[in-house]
């Protein structure tokens, strides 16, 4: 059967480095695809997929946040600070 899963705590989720992030989300992803091929409990499925979830989510949050702020950046510097030309 494969490894344990490894959840992370929320709160840790939002200050884990971005190469850390993404590495378990990987590891979490492949931990996920082999409980499904080895046909592990429907539970220990659903507890992995809930990991992949938090991951992914933190993951999208990081990715609309940089946008975001790429956004804001393009703005300020189209019409200054108070956005006015």
């Amino acid at each position: 059967m494969s490894e344990g899963i490894r959840q992370n705590h929320v709160d840790d989720l939002a200050i884990m480095p971005e190469d850390e992030l993404n590495r378990n989300l990987r590891r979490a992803q492949e931990t996920l695809g082999k409980l499904r091929r080895e046909g592990a409990s429907p539970g220990l499925r659903r507890y992995a997929e809930e990991e992949v979830c938090y991951l992914q989510r933190e993951v999208n949050h990081r990715t609309d946040r940089r946008q975001a702020h790429d956004a804001w950046l393009g703005r300020v510097r189209m019409y200054g600070e108070h956005g006015t030309r």
